[in-house]
């Protein structure tokens, strides 16, 4: 998967859709763009925002969460 970052948080990309990532902290070590190997869990409630939320609008998928990254 693809590691991609904008002002609205991080996301994974798989076969061009995105997923919302709501422990984005696990990939702080990654930059945008960067490919990584993960298993995640998908999550049926929205993410918590924390901090600053920009304007954009990124569209995704669901929201999921990391479990592990390699």
């Amino acid at each position: 998967m693809i590691v991609i970052k904008d002002c609205t948080g991080t996301y994974l990309r798989k076969n061009d859709k995105d997923f919302k990532v709501c422990n984005e902290e696990l990939l702080n070590e990654y930059e945008d763009e960067q490919v990584v190997t993960i298993t995640y869990t998908r999550v049926d409630e929205a993410c918590k925002p924390e901090g600053f939320v920009c304007e954009l609008y990124h569209q995704f998928e669901y929201y999921i969460e990391v479990e592990t990254v390699q």
